[in-house]
């Protein structure tokens, strides 16, 4: 039974707090009328949670209908995962939710919106509600800054929290997963970064969403204002409340200006680095160079294909080497501001830098400014007493 309007379908299993803090946002959230569907699925933990159902089941749903699926057997998060993508062959295009995030008002008039724009878009694996602010690999939560092309969207070959899915983009994730979904498949592919095969396989469902894109060249699309936010409660793949997967929030109604994944000019690997057929378009001075880029360091060199390499780590072969002022750092070989930072290099004379040479020149770059050296020694008591 397919629905005019997005189904939302909230995944909940054992914490009570973040659940309830979720389905108030969603209550106070705007729609476009009293036909919403909320699905609720609850995953079993051995029968004890059975307060969250309790929740569920009395929560009051004022925008339309409401069902709560409370399974028998434990799926666990990849199984559950699934199961409400599944859900897509119900009702057709489903909002995927999970209880540690938190709505915008207007998530849902964005939902609309983009639908509109990429609903037959098959290079688009799915849409986002949430904006990355940070890189992924856990080595360097550095700053994620896209470059801005006028429009309201950028893409990333990467999975995200609070999606939106129609059916014709689950069935081809489905169908790849029901082949390709396992786990030493998956951790032998060389496209696939390091720092997503050390995701947990039982666990993290956005391992093999990843690889999926990568394995079919496809991507998510991201807005640059987020409509959710995620406050990271402490449950199976996290171990502590944090605030690094905090985004700013948007507050009041907006047009979004969306643009096509062949216009835009904000398009980002598995990475989160820039593709380069968009360095070269911009500075049509490397275009005759076949490289990969690999600004962040976070890119093994057994990795890289290509014969030359856009990096921060100077080589024994450096056709061009670029300054690092501008942010984001792309926009320093944009502009060609010449310099002694970023090198275009031949790989095979690349000279590894050490971790530490490398923490310093990150923290320098994306923090100068932001922290004086009174306030990095109060940051670091603090970590020392928090030890003990």
């Amino acid at each position: 039974m397919n629905s005019e309007f997005p189904t939302l379908v909230l995944a909940l299993f054992n914490r009570k707090e973040p659940a309830l803090r979720c389905l108030d946002s969603l209550s106070a959230a705007i729609y476009p009328d009293k036909k919403i569907r909320l699905v609720i699925s609850i995953d079993n933990d051995d029968n004890k949670n059975k307060d969250i159902v309790t929740l569920a089941r009395n929560y009051i749903w004022e925008h339309g209908e409401k069902e709560v699926i409370y399974h028998e057997k434990n799926l666990g998060l990849k199984g559950h995962f699934n199961f409400c993508g599944d859900l897509t062959e119900k009702y057709g295009t489903v909002i995927f939710l999970e209880d540690d995030l938190f709505v915008s008002r207007y998530y849902y008039d964005f939902a609309l919106q983009a639908l509109d724009f990429y609903k037959n878009d098959d290079h688009i694996a799915g849409i986002s509600l949430y904006t990355k602010t940070r890189i992924e690999d856990w080595r360097k939560r550095l700053p994620f800054i896209p470059i801005d092309d006028g429009s309201d969207n950028f893409f990333v070959q990467h999975a995200s929290t609070g999606q939106i899915w129609t059916y014709n983009i689950w069935k081809d994730y489905k169908k790849w997963f029901e082949i390709y979904g396992k786990e030493e498949y998956v951790n032998s592919l060389t496209e696939v970064p390091q720092f997503i095969k050390e995701w947990p396989g039982n666990s993290s469902w956005r391992k093999y969403f990843t690889a999926y894109m990568i394995f079919n060249n496809k991507y998510y699309v991201f807005p640059r204002i987020s409509l959710i936010t995620n406050f990271d409660d402490v449950g199976t793949n996290s171990k502590g409340n944090t605030v690094y997967f905090q985004s700013p929030l948007l507050v009041n109604r907006k047009i979004f200006r969306f643009i096509s994944l062949n216009e835009s000019l904000s398009i980002y690997d598995s990475y989160f680095e820039i593709l380069p057929h968009i360095i070269k378009s911009l500075n049509p001075e490397l275009s005759e160079f076949d490289f990969e880029v690999n600004l962040y360091g976070t890119k093994y060199l057994n990795t890289i294909k290509k014969d030359f390499v856009l990096s921060k780590s100077p080589g024994t072969d450096n056709v061009k080497a670029f300054a690092l002022g501008m942010k984001p750092h792309e926009l320093n070989v944009i502009f060609n501001k010449e310099g002694n930072n970023i090198f275009l290099s031949h790989k095979k004379g690349l000279k590894e830098k050490s971790d530490f040479e490398t923490f310093i020149e990150d923290f320098i770059y994306f923090y100068r400014g932001i922290f004086h050296l009174h306030e990095i020694i109060k940051i670091i008591i603090y970590k020392i007493k928090s030890k003990f």
